[in-house]
């Protein structure tokens, strides 16, 4: 099993690579956009396991989420805030893992 995922990796990689590198740039872009709207179908299934409604209603509020950062990151100061938003967020995911479990309380909780 552990050998299929490092293969699948690889192969994974390579494609990456190939699309990042050697592609010109808005062929790049939209196979990225591609796969990022067929990893959101893939992660929708987590929330919403049989209604393939929802689902596609996540895969096209993602894709607009898309296409609407696609107009607007061209402007380097908003790129660099984004990127500093999403790097204080991983961040603050690593920290949050060394409390897991997080307690919730009862007031919240669902």
């Amino acid at each position: 099993m552990l050998r299929q995922r490092i293969i699948t990796a690889l192969i994974a990689l390579s494609v990456l690579g190939v699309i990042l590198y050697v592609l010109p740039a808005d062929i790049a872009r939209f196979l990225m956009a591609l796969l990022i709207l067929i990893g959101s179908w893939e992660w929708s299934g987590f929330c919403f396991r049989t209604k393939d409604s929802r689902r596609l209603i996540y895969v096209v509020f993602v894709g607009t989420f898309i296409s609407i950062l696609y107009i607007v990151l061209p402007d380097p100061l908003l790129l660099a805030t984004l990127f500093k938003a999403a790097l204080g967020w991983w961040l603050l995911a690593m920290v949050w893992m060394f409390f897991f479990p997080t307690p919730v309380p009862k007031l919240v909780a669902w």
